[in-house]
């Protein structure tokens, strides 16, 4: 695959290439619109492409809502740093279009490969150092009148600052749509963003960041969509505050124990009515939250041990 300019078919490079602009090197993760790493020899720095397909000779609908949040600037947001509406796209032997958006590169990928290849979120000093990354990207974009909706661990990345960043805005929600694009994602998703009855869509992504939540802490579902578990119904279980819930995550799963101040903060992120969801501000009020956390200092000296083996940059060095 190559990108080409109309008149100069090689300024974008198929993987392998060398160029002056730049050279994609391989594809990362798996989401509905392909993403590259990327090296630019002439700044020596890596960044990542998204493409965006064109349906029918039409943009791509995903593309134009995502392309609205170029600007967003926070240390806990992935930086979005320029696009291109139109380019050529030459593949399998033909020419096509696409959209695509360059954005800053996580240097140690996502979170769901730290969680389920680490053991690193044992401790929750640290588990909650990166909880407050994520509620202070997340309340940054609600101040700004937008709502993430897909947030999942796929879309929080780690990047070379050791910070938290959230990425992928293609069904995000900005105040003044008439329609919410987004469908979430199976098991992180808020119960009206399956129903496709979302009134609120800060208080989904509030859902959503209770499910994250449970995730970093235990390496698993807190439940299942639609699937009954063992005999339970863990959804119910959880939404009717029985003790089940529990004793099934930290017995049968042997996932440890839960404090009484997680297990209080978790369940408040997750109602299933919006109303009495926890909102961000009573999230960073909980019990649990106002616990200790590590310095930025702190935090790196902590982290570097567990990520030798998650350097994309280093395992793709260009020489």
């Amino acid at each position: 695959m190559a990108l080409v300019e109309k008149h100069h078919e090689n300024s974008i490079c198929r993987p392998g290439s060398k160029h002056s602009e730049f050279q994609i090197i391989e594809r990362l993760g798996k989401s509905k619109a392909a993403v590259f790493l990327t090296y630019c020899p002439s700044e020596n720095r890596y960044m990542a492409l998204k493409m965006f397909e064109f349906h029918q000779d039409k943009i791509n609908i995903s593309y134009a809502n995502e392309v609205r949040f170029l600007d967003l600037r926070h240390p806990n947001i992935i930086r979005m740093e320029s696009s291109c509406e139109k380019k050529r796209i030459f593949e399998k032997g033909q020419y096509s279009f696409c959209s695509y958006i360059m954005m800053e590169a996580a240097q140690y990928g996502d979170f769901t490969n730290l969680v389920m290849n680490t053991d690193m979120f044992k401790d929750e000093k640290l588990l909650r150092t990166y909880f407050h990354q994520l509620i202070a990207g997340i309340k940054f974009l609600h101040e700004k009148n937008m709502a993430h909706l897909d947030l999942k661990m796929d879309n929080l990345l780690l990047g070379s600052d050791f910070r938290l960043k959230i990425t992928d805005f293609d069904s995000s929600y900005q105040k003044g749509d008439s329609i919410c694009l987004s469908r979430g994602t199976k098991n992180y998703r808020a119960p009206e963003i399956k129903s496709d009855n979302c009134d609120d869509p800060q208080a989904a992504d509030a859902y959503s960041a209770g499910i994250i939540l449970f995730v970093l802490k235990a390496k698993c579902f807190p439940y299942m969509e639609d699937v009954i578990v063992g005999g339970q119904n863990l959804y119910e279980d959880l939404q009717l505050g029985r003790n089940s819930f529990w004793t099934f995550h930290s017995q049968k799963l042997k996932t440890g124990t839960f404090e009484d101040d997680f297990k209080d903060l978790f369940t408040l992120m997750v109602k299933e009515d919006p109303v009495e969801r926890a909102t961000l501000e009573e999230v960073k009020k909980s019990k649990w939250f106002l616990g200790p956390i590590y310095s930025q200092e702190e935090l790196t000296e902590k982290i570097q041990p567990y990520l030798a083996d998650f350097d994309l940059f280093e395992k793709k060095r260009v020489h």
